[in-house]
């Protein structure tokens, strides 16, 4: 009979194999809570991420975006240039869907000339990406894509492919004053009338073609060539060829030139307003343009919409100002070019 063994047998009346495996501690030992706690920190951590970014996502909601602007700083030059500026500024705002804002001062000259001006003036916000022009008479087709930042234009923009798309929202932007209107309007009068000294004649039977002659500080920069009196007199001859009853209006930054080389033509009259204003809004109301260089012809071209004709090359060949503008970004397509 085999000796008794006590670790195989446990006391009862049912007796049976006592389990010869140590039992497992009931008791968790502190590298157990170590390992558990460790598990349990990320889950934490992971549910307070979850309620912070909830929040966060929520205030994001609750709270509007303000607009992004397009800043339009109006970078130095006379009327043409910044006309220049606000209508390529209108037309990259509205092609972004953007607001656009002039600076506070800088566009003044424009004010005291249109009476529909939308855009509002406000210095300029505390930050601003601004995006530069490669060159002045060139369009660039990255101002149809821009940031989404706000955007400040400090540059010239002299392409009509910047606002041709809004060209009927800029018409009546550029709606001459009351004022400026009437004295235009009734300068253009004066000249019906001496058609008819015994009535006024309708302006409509009469057909105006404003000049503009630009020389002034042209004529002292070499790279640029002012139009000669031949281009002038060809022109003429071409608006005479093409239309009945014709009248030339000149401006001019030099009348006592124009006179002395276009005063013994026929129907001609000469400003003397001396006011670029009372000029811009004269040769608006005519029904065509001849106009010579600069962007101040350029835009009373524009304004009058009929035809057009302008000098060319307007610069030396390979000057920095002939190669900062490409033809077909600058004219109008239906203008029509002429030279010496």
């Amino acid at each position: 009979m085999p000796a008794f063994n006590p670790t195989r047998y446990s006391l009862g009346s049912n007796a049976k194999p006592a389990n010869t495996e140590p039992k497992h501690s009931v008791k968790t030992s502190s590298s157990t809570k170590l390992i558990k706690l460790l598990h349990e920190i990320p889950t934490k951590n992971k549910s307070r991420t979850d309620n912070s970014s909830s929040a966060a996502k929520l205030a994001n909601n609750s709270v509007p975006k303000k607009p992004l602007l397009v800043y339009v700083f109006g970078r130095g030059g006379r009327l043409g240039n910044k006309m220049f500026q606000y209508a390529a500024g209108y037309g990259i705002a509205r092609m972004n869907n953007r607001s656009a804002v002039t600076h506070l001062t800088n566009f003044d000259m424009m004010w005291h000339l249109f009476a529909n001006l939308s855009i509002h003036r406000e210095m300029p916000p505390p930050y601003l990406e601004y995006i530069s022009e490669k060159r002045y008479g060139t369009y660039n087709r990255k101002f149809e894509k821009l940031p989404e930042v706000n955007v400040g234009l400090y540059g010239f923009y002299q392409s009509w492919k910047y606002f041709q798309k809004y060209e009927r929202e800029l018409r009546t932007e550029f709606t001459l004053n009351d004022a400026l209107r009437k004295r235009a309007s009734d300068h253009l009068l004066r000249i019906a009338q001496m058609y008819n000294k015994n009535s006024a004649m309708p302006k409509r039977n009469i057909t105006f073609v404003g000049v503009h002659v630009r020389r002034g500080d042209m004529v002292r920069i070499p790279a640029f060539r002012v139009a000669s009196r031949s281009y002038i007199l060809r022109a003429m001859q071409n608006f005479r060829r093409n239309f009945t009853r014709v009248h030339f209006v000149i401006c001019s930054d030099d009348i006592p030139w124009c006179k002395q080389n276009l005063g013994q033509q026929k129907n001609v009259s000469f400003s003397e307003s001396k006011s670029a204003n009372v000029d811009f809004a004269i040769l608006s109301l005519c029904n065509h343009t001849l106009s010579t260089i600069g962007s101040f012809s350029w835009w009373v071209s524009w304004m009058a919409g009929g035809v057009t004709t302008y000098y060319t090359p307007f610069a030396e060949k390979w000057s920095r100002e002939y190669l900062q503008v490409t033809v077909g970004d600058h004219f109008l397509p239906n203008w029509i070019p002429m030279s010496d």
